[in-house]
Formats: C-alpha cells, sequence, structure tokens
C-alpha cells in the first residue's frame, strides 16, 4: 500500500489503517521535509505518520519504505519527521514479523551526509537489528 499525501490536504477526518490486520508492506511516498517556497512556510507536518503507524493492527508487516523528499531542505528541516517515534513504534511488539526498513532520500544532495547519520542515531534500535536501508535518488 502507498501512502502519499499533499502537503495540502486536509486531515480533518483522521487518516487509518485500522481496518488492515493483513498488510505486509506499506509505503510512505512524497513525505516533504519542507515546503516548495517561502509562502508555503512553515514547514508541512508529518506527526501524521507515527500516529498512523502506532494505530496499524498488522503482525504480520514485513516491510516499510520511507521515500523522503529532501530537495531544498535544510539540516535544521530533517525533525519534520519525529524518526524516534517512527523507531519506538515499529520496535513495538506488534511489529514482531517487521524484516525492513527502507529509507530513500529524494533529491536533497545539500543535506545527504548529515541525513543518514541523523536518522541512524534516531533510528538506533532498528539500525541494529540490521533492518534498515538507505538510498538516494537524484530524481
Amino acid at each position: 500500500m502507498l501512502i502519499n499525501i499533499p502537503t495540502t490536504a486536509s486531515l480533518g477526518d483522521p487518516l487509518t489503517l485500522s481496518s488492515n490486520t493483513g498488510l505486509r508492506t506499506l509505503c510512505f511516498g512524497g513525505l516533504k521535509l519542507h515546503a516548495d517556497t517561502e509562502s508555503e512556510r512553515p514547514k508541512p507536518s508529518l506527526a501524521w505518520v507515527p500516529r498512523v503507524l502506532s494505530e496499524l493492527p498488522s503482525p504480520v508487516l514485513e516491510s516499510v519504505r520511507f521515500q523522503i523528499r529532501g530537495g531544498g531542505a535544510l539540516p535544521t528541516d530533517l525533525g519534520t519527521l519525529d524518526w524516534v517515534a517512527v523507531n519506538d513504534i515499529l520496535c513495538g511488539q506488534q511489529f514482531g514479523s517487521l524484516r525492513q526498513v527502507n529509507i530513500e532520500l529524494q533529491r536533497g544532495s545539500s543535506i545527504e551526509d548529515v541525513f543518514w547519520t541523523y536518522v541512524k542515531e534516531r533510528m538506533s534500535e532498528l539500525h541494529l537489528r540490521g533492518i534498515v536501508t538507505h538510498s538516494y535518488v537524484k530524481v
């Protein structure tokens, strides 16, 4: 399942995947670390991502993929997604069958080096399990 929500989308009705008990693969696509233009500041909120994960009752989930749009982002934008919360949730008992977490940075060459260090420090438990892979796509 690919979740790609535009940053301009209204989340008045809470997004939930609570009925997806047999979900094996989940991809969060197009997660933006910053706004496209100065007029779109403040930066987008990705607080919904950990909430969706925490409400997901899928004991057979094997793979989660995060596609991060980093073009134009600054190191100060790295905290747009709460990586510690994502780590803690994915290390929970409800995700005992998790075998792979892929983090794909799209564009963002100016933050590429600091991005991987930042994420690894905040997702240390998943990294220690050896299930996290990183990739960079110039797009």
